[in-house]
């Protein structure tokens, strides 16, 4: 993923005054829109990643418990909250190429159910919860291909998706009292060194 994939959708922010601070902060020549863009492409690596090492270690519940997160935040970035966060994201990752066989679908009500069992302690589900590695794999792989592919132009949704993300309120993290946010320098070396 280059930077530019990063600018497809580049327009002003809802957050923009938090944006323009982090940017300031990072010295870049790059716009909030940018900063935005490449803090969450990072949380989603990082995401995809820690549910990877989970999944490795046999900590299945884990490793959902990271890969709702990403697509929690992947619906945010959609527009959507609430109950509709992990449906709508779902569908979007549906779109997203990945090496599951097509046969295995997008494990939608499952992925709600473990979520909501492993987010809340793993004590009770009145479901019939059944995690596997195919399935798993089916929500993983388009999620980590989802940063090269939910801001780049060239899909019918473009507008309406880059639109929800300007809209979506996301805080920039920050560590160690340093006013710069984690990973957008970092995604910015990435791609221009």
């Amino acid at each position: 993923m280059g930077l530019e994939v990063l600018t497809g959708g580049d327009r002003p922010l809802v957050d923009q005054p938090e944006w323009d601070r982090a940017v300031a902060a990072t010295g870049l020549p790059i716009s909030p829109y940018v900063a935005k863009a490449a803090y969450v492409a990072q949380v989603l690596a990082q995401t995809v990643e820690a549910a990877r090492l989970c999944w490795e270690k046999d900590l299945v519940l884990a490793a959902y418990t990271a890969t709702s997160s990403g697509v929690d935040l992947l619906g945010y970035c959609l527009g959507k909250s609430g109950k509709d966060q992990l449906p709508e994201a779902l569908r979007f990752l549906e779109t997203v190429p990945c090496s599951v066989p097509a046969n295995t679908p997008m494990p939608v009500v499952e992925l709600i159910a473990a979520r909501r069992f492993t987010t809340h302690g793993a004590v009770y589900s009145s479901e019939n919860i059944k995690l596997s590695e195919d399935r798993w794999r089916r929500v993983t792989e388009p999620l980590d291909a989802s940063r090269a592919v939910f801001w780049a132009a060239g899909r019918p949704d473009d507008e309406e998706r880059f639109s929800a993300f300007a809209a979506a309120r996301v805080t920039p993290l920050s560590v160690n009292g340093s006013p710069e946010p984690v990973f957008v320098r970092d995604v910015y070396n990435w791609h221009t060194t």
